[in-house]
């Protein structure tokens, strides 16, 4: 009984053991074949993995035409190169990157034209092409916050260098905040103007010093110092100015003896020159007295009349003034005056606007502001034997009472002796009085009129019998002006 339990044990013990050694070699049969598929198929299955959605970032705001900047960064499994693609969200094609190292940051710019609001996504692909998924998104909103792009600068299309004009725009603004306008003219930068409310025309001026073509720009700034973008280019084309003569000449009389002359520069440019010319009486030419930069010129004559003009100098050029003025005087030949009481007229006096002397009675009243001077004996008759030229003022009380009362000039007169064709003596209430004496032949009367016109009388004598005398006159037009120089 002992023996056969002992074979019995022995016989199932044989077989616990034989069942042992199939298992175990089953199960390591099962470890090499885990083993032969991770180390034969897992490496190829690893390589094949795709990059990791790249992580992107940037600013959430712009404007619009700013360089925007972004970056993207992704890894890659198996430490490969990488190159990335962005879609900007405004239908942009963009093209792949150049190759960057895994886990490198790439920075990408990019410029919106248009207001709005976008997405930005950015994957990668491997060297193999493998494409990892998109990044996750990232909102940019592209808005004015601040001024508006002005309007295109508004003025003249051709200007001419060296000249001032004025150009205007305007600008909003998002909030309506006031703004301030800068110019681009093309050859420099303008300042700053005033502020002022959005929308509200906004000008300034500029002088352009070279000829040519330039482009004008504005742009807007508000308080808090946003910009806006450039606005839109004007064109503007500048020349040369064509030279323009010297306009609307006058002549007036200075300290006498010396003459001032003044006139209109017109569009010159502040580079002319104007000479200033003089052809002295007798002479046939011109000469040139001085040159100056402005609208003003003073010239002493030493005690000589002539004529005057100016011209415009510029790089060669040269227009002279339509203009001639003169400082001779105006003669009025022979005419005769009779007596105050005689049947002729007596009275002599000058057109101011042709300066010639004509004949007035001195029985008509109306005729009272016409006349310089009259022929008088101062007595009732008309016999002499003084003779006297006088003031028109003083007819009324003559002794030969027949000059009515009225609005009769009043003169001065002063006997010359001497040289004739020098200035006048001033006139001085001491010297020039009411009367002067011509009895005697050929005499010379220096007469001041009551506008202040000088002018020189030649009386060649009275004749007794008919109580006549013939007298030559020279009026000089310049008011105040005493040279009296004319021809033999």
């Amino acid at each position: 009984m002992v023996k056969r339990y002992l074979l019995d044990n022995q016989h199932k013990k044989v077989r616990l053991n034989f069942s042992l050694r199939l298992f175990r070699d089953f199960e390591m049969k099962l470890v090499y074949a885990v083993a032969f598929l991770f180390l034969v198929i897992m490496p190829g299955c690893l390589g094949e993995r795709a990059p990791r959605a790249p992580v992107i970032d940037g600013p959430n705001v712009a404007l619009p035409g700013d360089t925007v900047r972004f970056w993207a960064c992704s890894s890659d499994p198996n430490s490969g190169n990488l190159s990335y693609l962005f879609d900007w969200g405004d239908s942009t094609v963009d093209n792949w990157t150049a190759e960057l190292a895994s886990g490198d940051t790439l920075f990408r710019t990019h410029i919106y034209s248009d207001t709005g609001n976008y997405v930005v996504q950015v994957r990668s692909h491997d060297k193999t092409g493998l494409e990892s998924e998109w990044s996750l998104p990232l909102d940019i909103a592209i808005a004015f916050t601040g001024p508006l792009i002005p309007e295109p600068p508004q003025g003249p299309a051709q200007v001419y260098k060296d000249t001032a004009y004025w150009f205007e725009t305007a600008a909003n603004h998002i909030r309506k905040d006031s703004i301030s306008i800068q110019f681009d003219w093309g050859d420099t930068l303008g300042g700053w103007t005033d502020f002022v409310r959005a929308g509200e025309p906004v000008s300034d001026s500029h002088t352009f010093r070279f000829s040519g073509s330039y482009f004008i720009q504005a742009r807007a700034r508000d308080r808090a110092g946003s910009l806006s973008l450039w606005s839109l280019p004007e064109t503007v084309v500048v020349t040369r100015r064509p030279l323009e003569p010297p306009r609307n000449i006058t002549l007036v009389a200075s300290s006498g003896v010396n003459v001032r002359l003044r006139w209109q520069t017109g569009r010159n440019s502040d580079s002319v020159k104007y000479d200033l010319w003089f052809r002295p009486l007798g002479s046939d030419e011109f000469k040139l007295i001085e040159t100056v930069m402005g609208n003003t010129v003073f010239h002493d004559p030493s005690g000589g009349t002539g004529d005057y003009t100016v011209s415009a100098r510029r790089e060669g050029e040269e227009v002279f003034a339509a203009d001639t003025l003169s400082t001779i005087p105006i003669l009025t030949d022979t005419l005769m005056l009779y007596e105050l009481n005689t049947a002729g007229k007596a009275g002599y006096g000058w057109d101011r606007l042709n300066c010639l002397g004509s004949l007035y009675s001195m029985e008509d009243s109306t005729q009272a502001p016409f006349v310089d001077f009259y022929f008088t004996d101062l007595e009732p008759g008309s016999s002499g034997p003084c003779y006297y030229l006088a003031s028109p003022h003083i007819g009324p009380d003559d002794p030969g009472g027949l000059v009515p009362g009225g609005s009769w000039r009043r003169s001065g007169l002063l006997d010359l002796w001497g040289n004739i064709q020098g200035p006048l003596p001033a006139y001085d209430s001491l010297f020039y009085t009411n009367i002067a004496d011509v009895t005697v032949s050929e005499t010379y009367v220096a007469i001041y009129t009551a506008d202040r016109h000088y002018a020189l009388v030649f009386a060649a004598g009275p004749n007794p019998g008919s109580a006549t005398i013939p007298v030559v006159c020279w009026f000089q037009k310049v008011p105040g002006l005493r040279l009296i120089q004319h021809k033999e």
